[in-house]
């Protein structure tokens, strides 16, 4: 399993770059912390987010700007479709997770098997001047 842990003593913000290639992950379910658990594969990455505290945590999907709130002791599968070679970033902050995609993914995010947030439209390409 590979995961990233962020304790609850970490710095207010971090940002993650996502750049693997294959994980495995045998329970999501048993760790302890705000973590996010990384698999992928060329055009399909998908993210375990899980939300330790016992108050909702905020759950940004960018660029769509939509938003869920995350129940306590709840992990989140945030899954992105995409062009291959691109990968979602992962900004961890006190009160949100923030999660990126990129020009030509969409996204969803699933609680318990059910998609509780999906972002169907396909980000489109960054104009030349803001890369």
């Amino acid at each position: 399993m590979a995961s990233i842990e962020l304790p609850g003593e970490s710095p207010a913000t971090r940002t993650l770059a996502i750049s693997c290639l294959s994980f495995r992950v045998a329970d999501h379910t048993t760790g302890t912390g705000n973590y996010a658990v990384v698999m992928s594969n060329p055009s399909r990455h998908m993210l375990w987010v899980r939300n330790s505290d016992r108050a909702s945590l905020k759950l940004c999907v960018e660029p769509w700007a939509n938003e869920i709130l995350m129940e306590p002791d709840k992990a989140y599968l945030v899954v992105f479709d995409g062009p291959e070679g691109k990968f979602p970033e992962v900004e961890w902050r006190k009160d949100r997770v923030t999660v990126y995609g990129w020009s030509g993914s969409v996204a969803q995010v699933l609680l318990d098997d059910t998609v509780v947030l999906s972002c169907a439209v396909p980000v489109p390409p960054v104009p030349a001047g803001f890369r």
